[in-house]
């Protein structure tokens, strides 16, 4: 069976709120494009890059990580499950998992495998939750008299531990791509046209069994193009076009 992919939101609000005098609203930046980790390797672990926009104020962050059900990926009603506690041997960890970031700074944090190759590929949402100064450190500044409404947008990227060996085939027939194969592909950079009209996607996600169709995208009556650059992890990049 083939499943259509859905574009989901990537972030989430949050509210935690006081007795306001006045409103902060705290976001980091975080990469808009899959990882991956390849189960097989020695160091099966990637370095993820959190950067503060706020050139005045430092940002805290505490880390957490989901396991995305695969039948639910790319439905826009993903089922997540939490990784923690027991659960943490034999998945994805990130380390440390909470952060501060100075202000207009950048730091980073590994997403570790700890598991052992896989058969299937895992994908995870990791989600980056700024948060007040005392719960970061669980301190309360008795001296601090000032009340703060507090907004929080959690940002999101994604990794997907890739399994052993995978077979990589993507099948194109018009304005429709379809993964044939057993592991995740990814469309970067694509263009989709009409005419003149054109549309720039940052990445497309394409598990096993998945298709896209461009069309849906760009709709019109003038003849559909389109250009994407393919990404087989492990393999490398080409570029695919529906010419």
């Amino acid at each position: 069976m083939i499943y259509q992919i859905n574009v989901s939101r990537l972030l989430i609000l949050f509210i935690f709120f006081s007795v306001p005098s006045f409103a902060s609203i705290m976001q980091v930046s975080v990469p808009n494009k899959v990882m991956t980790i390849d189960s097989n390797s020695k160091d099966s672990s990637t370095l993820i890059q959190i950067s503060n926009p706020d050139k005045e104020s430092p940002k805290f962050v505490k880390v957490g990580v989901y396991y995305i059900s695969p039948k639910t990926i790319g439905t826009g009603h993903e089922e997540l499950i939490e990784i923690s506690g027991k659960l943490k041997k034999d998945e994805l960890i990130v380390l440390p998992n909470k952060i501060a970031i100075p202000p207009g700074g950048r730091t980073n944090v590994r997403a570790i495998y700890t598991g052992k190759a896989i058969k299937a590929d895992k994908n995870y949402k990791i989600r980056f939750y700024p948060v007040t100064e005392v719960e970061y450190t669980g301190i309360e500044n008795k001296d601090e008299k000032k009340a703060t409404l507090f907004f929080s947008m959690s940002s999101t990227t994604f990794v997907t531990v890739v399994k052993s060996n995978p077979t990589y085939q993507l099948d194109i027939e018009g304005s429709k791509v379809t993964n044939s194969g057993d592991s995740i592909t990814l469309l970067q950079s694509c263009n989709i046209c009409r005419g003149n009209d054109c549309k720039v996607f940052t990445e497309f996600r394409l598990p096993p069994k998945r298709q896209l169709d461009f069309s849906l995208m760009n709709k019109g009556k003038s003849q559909l193009s389109w250009q994407c650059d393919l990404v087989e992890p492990g393999i490398g990049k080409k570029v695919i076009t529906s010419q």
